[in-house]
């Protein structure tokens, strides 16, 4: 199976510590020789970097760690393929537009006859480009963001995005594993599932996260292999298949949605008990908890089988 490693931070800081050990797991210390990428957000807009090749011997992929590329969000993805050639268009994060932002989606697991199952518009601007059950899934998230939108006439509010997120990771998860990292530029959505483990037992967790506060201006944290050069206060979370260094990773229970803005996790799914629609743009000019957010909305109903 691939694996996931994201980042989300309140000031820009480069992932190149994090990026070595991860990029090792792509044909070093690892099995994943079949593509990567990396999506490295500026405002709305994403630099995205892909390769159909092994990360640890990548020449694109070193001259990328020595350039120290500085972002707020960041995801990346190794492949071990499932379905699918080993291809460039079947590389992970995919991307899309809309609306002006740039959305991008990767995916750790295999979603059996998902292609057949979940219902795509195929009239739709948003379809696969790959044969991948990961970029199907994506176009269909894309479909359903788009939908709301087109009945808003502007970017859909943040409750109304996660509402189609938290439904859309309910039902691929029927289908196989369904870890996932997807960003629209303001928050990165971040969905544990479950993984073969090295026992060869599928299980949670999926995905583990760190999520701490770094207050001593320009340097680093040991915790998270994050760099920054500012003498602000940084407030980072981190995402990724295993944990990338000792001490203060978290495992991801299965089903378990993040929402991560500005570094904080700002909704955890698994820490909700409210379960009617809050407003969220109250929230958001809080501080809230780097591990937990008291916020439930109502998620829309789509038929998960074909006509």
């Amino acid at each position: 199976m691939c694996e996931l490693f994201g980042m989300n931070a309140k000031l820009p800081a480069n992932i190149t510590l994090s990026l070595n050990e991860f990029a090792r797991h792509g044909g070093e210390t690892g099995p994943h020789t079949d593509g990567w990428g990396i999506a490295f957000y500026e405002g709305p807009d994403a630099n995205l970097i892909r390769e159909s090749s092994a990360a640890a011997r990548s020449n694109l992929m070193s001259t990328l760690r020595q350039h120290k590329v500085e972002s707020e969000i960041v995801l990346a993805h190794i492949r071990l393929a499932s379905l699918g050639p080993i291809e460039l268009r079947n590389t992970h994060p995919f991307r899309r537009e809309l609306m002006g932002h740039v959305h991008t989606f990767a995916h750790n697991g295999h979603l059996h006859g998902v292609q057949d199952q979940l219902k795509m518009d195929f009239d739709s601007h948003f379809v696969p480009v790959g044969s991948t059950d990961s970029e199907h899934v994506f176009c269909v998230l894309m479909q359903r963001i788009n939908a709301i939108s087109r009945n808003n006439g502007s970017i859909p509010n943040l409750a109304e995005r996660i509402a189609v997120a938290s439904e859309f990771a309910e039902e691929i998860s029927v289908f196989g594993p369904a870890n996932f990292l997807y960003s629209d530029g303001e928050v990165l959505f971040v969905h544990g599932h479950k993984r073969k483990q090295a026992d060869g037992i599928t299980r949670s967790p999926g995905l583990h996260y760190i999520s701490i506060e770094c207050n001593y201006g320009f340097g680093q944290s040991e915790l998270t292999s994050v760099e920054f050069s500012s003498e602000q206060v940084q407030q980072v979370t981190l995402v990724s298949t295993l944990p990338l260094r000792e001490g203060g990773w978290l495992p991801m229970e299965e089903g378990q949605l993040l929402v991560v803005k500005n570094g904080n996790i700002i909704y955890d799914q698994k820490a909700i008990s409210v379960t009617n629609r809050l407003q969220i743009d109250d929230l958001l000019r809080t501080t809230p908890s780097p591990n937990c957010c008291p916020l439930q909305v109502n998620k829309p109903h789509y038929s998960t089988t074909s006509a």
